[in-house]
């Protein structure tokens, strides 16, 4: 905390485009400051007024008048898989649900421009789909902001014998013997994000 303002995050030495860096509040005058830095490292900054009292609970979103109606999400929450030797991830639908919750009451997202996907209907498909193609689709360009939350398994290509192993989401039907076949690759995906113009 530096001057009743709780910092969450430093300004990167190099930030990438569209990345939020630093949240803070402003204590007594219920203000949100995000900033978010883009290519240039040039940041934004938007203040969102909210209403906060000591019974606030994680799982009820602060509600605000912000409207975003170009926006898109998708969010992904597998809690259970198809395959039994995948343990259950006992959280995650239940946090995707409250994500979504955040980016409809708090930050204006249009119900209708979020893709949900959880347990068996995030299988490696409907993740592709989703991710590559739906998502893409659904963007205003230079106008959308594009927010992706995944909560699941990830898993290192066991395989590869490269020094840094490539890591990877775990869809509803993932199996650890088929790592590049059956999982998301987040070099691939970083890199298809990175070619909205969002």
């Amino acid at each position: 905390t530096v001057n009743g303002n709780v910092e969450l995050d430093e300004k990167p030495a190099s930030a990438k485009k569209g990345i939020v860096k630093e949240i803070k509040l402003q204590e007594g005058q219920n203000r949100i400051a995000i900033i978010a830095y883009n290519a240039d490292n040039i940041p934004s900054r938007k203040e969102l007024i909210v209403t906060r009292s000591s019974d606030d609970d994680v799982d009820n979103p602060i509600v605000t008048a912000v409207r975003n109606p170009e926006a898109v999400a998708v969010v992904i929450g597998i809690s259970k898989y198809k395959n039994k030797e995948m343990p259950p991830v006992d959280y995650a639908k239940r946090d995707a649900k409250t994500i979504r919750k955040y980016l409809v009451s708090t930050l204006g997202y249009d119900e209708k421009r979020i893709i949900e996907l959880y347990d068996e209907d995030a299988d490696r498909t409907s993740l592709v789909s989703a991710l590559y193609d739906d998502l893409k689709n659904r963007i205003v360009p230079g106008k959308s902001d594009v927010f992706i939350f995944y909560s699941g398994h990830g898993m290192p290509d066991v395989d590869s014998k490269e020094a840094e192993k490539d890591a990877y989401l775990a869809p509803y039907d993932f199996r650890s013997s088929a790592t590049k076949r059956t999982g998301i690759a987040l070099n691939e995906l970083y890199e298809q994000v990175e070619q909205f113009n969002a």
